[in-house]
């Protein structure tokens, strides 16, 4: 199958409003989710614009070519090799993909930074070791931009479907792995693909990177998440339940596991939002997996997980826009998003549908309760949408389509 050469616009956006400026930046998300495509973009678009090659130069850590490179002084020394080659009265671009790999690189990092000739572009899966390293050594001198799997609207880009029922399915079922769609979209393909995907997660951005000892207790950990996408609890009653399991395991311990995978971005966390004491809550929170079609091959797709799966891939579509996004609270009620962009709110309740008036009333009337004038949204997978007292019904296929 040939590969097509596909843009991601909106992240290209992103990461051009900083082109040319003395600050980094950092590209950062799950393995796989296509950060090397962008770079790849990147350079590309530099040589369109008659950047010489000589003054590009890419270090990909995934690639045996760069496995020499493995502390900072590893780093410096080729930097500096081509840099003598480089026309230096030109900007000299510098990119480097999963720069956690290579052992010290902050400090390089910065000391490119403080010369105006480099333009730094760099990508990493570890979160704990890009923000934290990054905030300790080049505070106020980086931007960090996420990168989320494929939404739908790429998704139908990169294979070429209709937006429909069909194709939406399909997204569900097989989430947005970009390289999937290299190969046919059937369960064999996209879940063996997938599955490996999560081993290489588990194994290089958990185990290793956090001297994870208890693979057992985290394997379990990651089902039991896949099972509970958008349930709310605390360490405290994962603790009860793999009891009940048989593992007896401490909140500290799994504090310290969740942790790990977030910061592998292979989960993500949500907080509560008191929407009338404008408070975040600490104790409890709700999870959801980065890409459904990793959380598929894990616990294989069922059409008893689909009010799980839509309400998963509501909140990956949000964050993906850039978003910043809690679970709110009113009072006894809750709301599934609330979703803050530019000082502007979208409330948010997903659900299958809203047929049944039990259902309908429970949606509708939480975001009714809500006293300001922000947009109030209810997603459903109903075949028809019927807006109510000022409420949004949306689709889910109009909503991932029409929604930015």
């Amino acid at each position: 199958m040939t590969q097509k050469i596909i843009k991601r616009k909106k992240y290209l956006d992103q990461i051009y409003r900083f082109k040319d400026k003395n600050i980094i930046k950092v590209i950062v998300g799950q393995r796989r989710v296509g950060k090397s495509f962008l770079l790849k973009n990147i350079i590309s678009d530099l040589s369109k614009n008659n950047i010489s090659n000589k003054n590009i130069i890419y270090i990909n850590k995934e690639d045996l070519k760069f496995d020499h490179i493995a502390t900072d002084k590893d780093l410096y020394k080729y930097i500096e090799e081509e840099y003598k080659k480089s026309n230096k009265k030109k900007k000299l671009y510098l990119l480097i993909d999963e720069i956690q790999e290579i052992e010290g690189f902050e400090k390089v990092i910065r000391s490119y930074a403080l010369n105006n000739k480099f333009d730094i572009y760099i990508t990493g899966s570890n979160s704990k070791i890009i923000s934290s390293e990054l905030s300790t050594f080049l505070s106020g001198r980086y931007i960090e931009i996420y990168i989320s799997p494929l939404d739908y609207n790429e998704f139908l880009q990169f294979s070429g479907l209709s937006a429909n029922d069909e194709s939406l399915k399909k997204f569900i079922k097989y989430g947005g792995l970009p390289f999937i769609h290299h190969t046919e979209l059937n369960d064999d393909l996209v879940y063996t693909y997938a599955k490996n995907i999560y081993n290489t997660i588990l194994l290089k951005d958990v185990i290793k990177k956090f001297e994870i000892r208890n693979v057992q207790l985290l394997e379990k950990l990651v089902v039991f998440l896949c099972g509970n996408m958008g349930y709310e609890f605390s360490a405290n009653s994962i603790s009860k339940y793999l009891k009940s399991e048989g593992l007896k395991v401490s909140p500290s311990i799994l504090i310290s596991y969740l942790y790990a995978l977030r910061s592998s971005y292979f989960i993500h966390e949500v907080k509560k939002y008191d929407l009338k004491g404008k408070r975040v809550f600490k104790q409890s929170s709700k999870y959801y997996i980065n890409d459904v079609g990793i959380k598929n091959a894990i616990v294989r797709f069922d059409e008893s997980f689909i009010n799980q799966l839509i309400e998963n891939i509501v909140y990956i579509h949000l964050i993906s826009n850039e978003y910043e996004v809690y679970t709110g609270i009113l009072d006894d009620k809750e709301i599934d998003f609330v979703a803050i962009k530019n000082k502007k709110i979208k409330y948010i309740q997903v659900a299958l549908t809203v047929q049944n008036k039990k259902t309908r009333d429970r949606e509708f009337g939480n975001l009714l309760k809500i006293e300001d004038n922000f947009e109030k949204i209810v997603i459903t997978m109903d075949a028809m949408e019927n807006n109510y007292q000022g409420i949004k019904h949306f689709r889910l296929i109009n909503f991932l389509t029409k929604d930015k």
